[in-house]
């Protein structure tokens, strides 16, 4: 399962990373990613808010949890995870189809949310140690 999911967010990747000069053409400039803290739950629903208005009506999301360093419960990236995607199909209406999850390699300081838009890399949340994200409708 785990492995049908990698290659899953491999080849979207590859086709996002493909298509790039068709969605981004030439001399368009792309925007650094924003880096947020995910631990004020109210700011964290406007960024999830900003996302899902990003994304638009047809763009995938990509989202990638990654533990801190000094984490290692992996049942934390799945909450974190399943948190976002939940708030984003069931608050913002994002069609489950359009949402892939996965989980990344650990990270060296704190744990972290990479969310990408047809495959750019536009947001991070980083979350304090052993945190989830809590927004609510």
């Amino acid at each position: 399962m785990v492995i049908a999911r990698c290659a899953m967010l491999a080849l979207i990747v590859l086709v996002c990373w493909l298509a790039g000069d068709d969605v981004f053409p030439q001399g368009t400039q792309l925007s650094d990613p924003v880096t947020v803290n995910g631990n004020n739950n109210e700011a964290t629903k406007a960024n999830l808010d900003w996302i899902a208005q990003s994304a638009g009506e047809q763009k995938l999301i990509i989202v990638i949890a990654r533990l801190g360093g000094k984490e290692s419960v992996r049942s934390l990236n799945r909450k974190r995870l399943q948190t976002i995607r939940s708030y984003l199909q069931n608050i913002r209406g994002i069609s489950k189809e359009r949402i892939v999850t996965a989980e990344g390699e650990s990270v060296g300081d704190v744990g972290r949310v990479e969310v990408y838009l047809d495959g750019h890399l536009f947001m991070v949340l980083s979350l304090a140690r052993n945190r989830n994200f809590a927004p609510k409708g």
